[in-house]
């Protein structure tokens, strides 16, 4: 019976006795269920915190081994004071009222039992699906919408899952979500998701390929760290998301939207230049003239579309995937202007280049240690050569010279054993020392 005090303690019970405790009812002048107050209780078997309950103690039932089930009626979760009071309770549910479902999962010291919170009423609406998949024993799991964030603690009971897809009601992937589920193989991300967050999918080496819908536009760093079997990742935004350096591992191409291929290439937000030679045109895109074509001698091609820049970069001849070393010919389009020093430096099976017309200037160390390369044409336009260009090309066996040029740098052709002549035009009136040396 209720006395002066809405306290519950070990000593209003059987004097303290709860050895063969095997049933109670907790009145409604209860407010506080102390620390303590039924721990190892083995005998009880099910227990109802009835609503007037605000707060309860550290321990309160733990041990409590028997029990098969926990009603809390209570609309808001009472306080847990210093500790988790349903420990060592079987791993038995806990059923809470229809509308405070959501509450208590998210609650504080409540949300450590989350995936023990059940709706006491079956009648109660169901919310939609959070993420649903299936387990590696074929087992398939469904866990109810509560919250906008997809956490790790939705995600530890399943972590065996083999695939995934993430819910409607889904705006951000948190931290760590699904790190080191190894088993995970594919997952569909919904396209309310707006943010994925730190280490979301690191470590799940069975992944294979992602697609981030349009509407994500924050994806955090190590998002995909250390996920070795990933071949690739499509973006469907048009507008660039704010990345990390290190949000997509390495060594995998990153498809993008074809009418954002040039954003994406050329922005300068965020960190995307970290990634300039991984982005890749979704396959549907249209053709669109090529800037640089190449083959390689295991028989392989490259082509690369124009992008937005007239100048031909160290980064184009050299795409992921293709042994730079292996270009046996390379062909440069004439919508090219410019390029860089060094774009072709110690390629050494280099035996052919066609140049584009409209540059004016062969840069420093252009060819630099070409071995196999026998002839260049080197255009009309061209009036200078500068410093290294065709340094250590031993077998290059012939050049013409434009009568534009009027400089050649230092040790331009130094080390080319094999040039046994070469015509110098009237108009050249700078030569650099060294340029001729073998």
């Amino acid at each position: 019976a209720c006395d002066n005090s809405s306290v519950l303690s070990r000593s209003n019970i059987n004097n303290g006795s709860i050895d063969n405790l095997r049933k109670i009812e907790i009145g409604d002048c209860v407010t506080t269920i102390s620390a303590g107050t039924f721990s190892a209780a083995t005998s009880l078997s099910s227990i109802t915190i009835p609503s007037s309950i605000t707060s309860i103690g550290y321990n309160a039932f733990y041990r409590c081994s028997g029990l098969t089930s926990i009603t809390v009626d209570c609309e808001t979760p009472p306080t847990l004071n210093g500790g988790y009071p349903f420990d060592g309770t079987n791993n038995c549910p806990i059923y809470v009222p229809c509308s405070s479902y959501c509450a208590y999962k998210s609650a504080s010291g409540w949300n450590y039992y989350a995936n023990r919170i059940r709706k006491k009423d079956n009648s109660c609406q169901y919310l939609g699906d959070k993420l649903t998949g299936t387990l590696s024993n074929n087992e398939t799991f469904a866990i109810e919408c509560c919250g906008t964030e997809l956490s790790r603690d939705d995600i530890n009971p399943y972590a065996s899952m083999v695939s995934a897809v993430i819910g409607d009601c889904v705006t951000s992937i948190g931290s760590s979500a699904f790190t080191s589920c190894t088993s995970l193989s594919s997952v569909t991300i919904s396209s309310g998701v707006t943010t994925i967050q730190s280490g979301a999918f690191k470590g799940c080496t069975s992944l294979t390929s992602v697609t981030i819908p349009s509407g994500v536009t924050v994806i955090s760093g190590d998002v995909f760290t250390n996920c070795t079997s990933l071949t690739s990742i499509t973006i469907d935004s048009e507008i660039p998301p704010t990345v990390a350096y290190n949000s997509f591992g390495s060594n995998y191409p990153i498809y993008v939207p074809c009418r954002a291929y040039l954003v994406y290439k050329t922005t300068t937000a965020s960190t995307w230049s970290v990634y300039w030679d991984r982005i890749q045109k979704q396959q549907s895109c249209p053709m669109v003239a090529p800037i640089f074509s190449a083959e390689y001698s295991n028989g392989s091609a490259y082509t690369l579309d124009y992008y937005g820049s007239l100048t031909l970069t160290t980064g184009d001849t050299k795409p992921y995937g293709y042994e730079y070393t292996a270009m046996t010919s390379a062909v440069i389009s004439d919508y090219i202007n410019i390029i860089d020093g060094g774009a072709f430096t110690s390629f050494y099976s280099l035996s052919s280049v066609t140049l584009s017309k409209s540059i004016d200037t062969i840069p420093f160390g252009l060819f630099y240690n070409c071995t196999a390369l026998t002839s260049v044409n080197i255009p009309s336009g061209v009036t200078r050569i500068e410093s290294s260009a065709f340094e250590g090309c031993s077998i290059l066996t012939s050049i013409t010279i434009p009568s534009r040029v009027t400089t050649i740098g230092y040790i331009v052709f130094r080390g080319c054993s094999s040039l046994t002549s070469i015509t110098i035009p009237s108009g050249v009136t700078s030569i650099g020392e060294s340029a001729f040396e073998n």
